[in-house]
């Protein structure tokens, strides 16, 4: 063999091996510096989707003319569970949180919002809205800190991992530092 074709393919090994390392010891550059939890509640992360695609997802559903997503991370994990975090243009994110919660009181009698507003708890430093999602009895918590927006699909209503989920996130983000 080609002593040019050996070289070249120790040297992709190589960088295949320093990206893969990097991308595992700092989690945090899948989304373009966004991070979250390897795991949720032991479950693994199953999928992760990252920079232009997850801004144009996230866009699409946060009413992007109001709110304007800059980055995104989503990640799916084997229970089930799913984590959107979305750094908005403008750095107050709960502003944009109270707004979204604001626009599914509104509409949350009507066909058009599939979500109903719960409660609103306390997190730490977060404010915390808590929704039911009327298609799948899922509860979906969501709350902005700094510039980023979070909002997780958790599990079914009344199921006890909510609140573990719940606890895990808010200290993942940064509500109780």
């Amino acid at each position: 063999m080609d002593k040019r074709i050996l070289l070249a393919a120790a040297a992709a090994a190589i960088v295949l091996g320093v990206v893969s390392v990097v991308v595992f010891v700092y989690p945090g550059l899948l989304g373009g510096g966004l991070s979250a939890p390897e795991t949720m509640l032991g479950s693994p992360r199953v999928k992760v989707i990252s920079g232009e695609k997850a801004v144009e997802l996230a866009n699409n559903i946060h009413w992007s003319h109001y709110v304007g997503v800059v980055k995104a991370l989503i990640v799916k994990y084997a229970d089930g569970s799913m984590i959107w975090v979305s750094v908005v243009k403008g750095g107050d994110a709960s502003k944009y949180a109270d707004m979204m919660a604001d626009r599914i009181m509104l509409y949350q009698s009507s066909s058009i919002m599939p979500y109903e507003i719960l409660e609103v708890v306390r997190m730490g430093s977060c404010r915390v809205y808590l929704a039911l999602d009327k298609r799948t009895d899922k509860i979906h918590a969501f709350w902005g800190i700094g510039d980023k927006v979070i909002w997780a699909e958790l599990y079914r209503k009344g199921s006890p991992r909510n609140m573990e989920a719940l606890k895990l996130l808010t200290r993942f983000y940064g509500c109780y530092s």
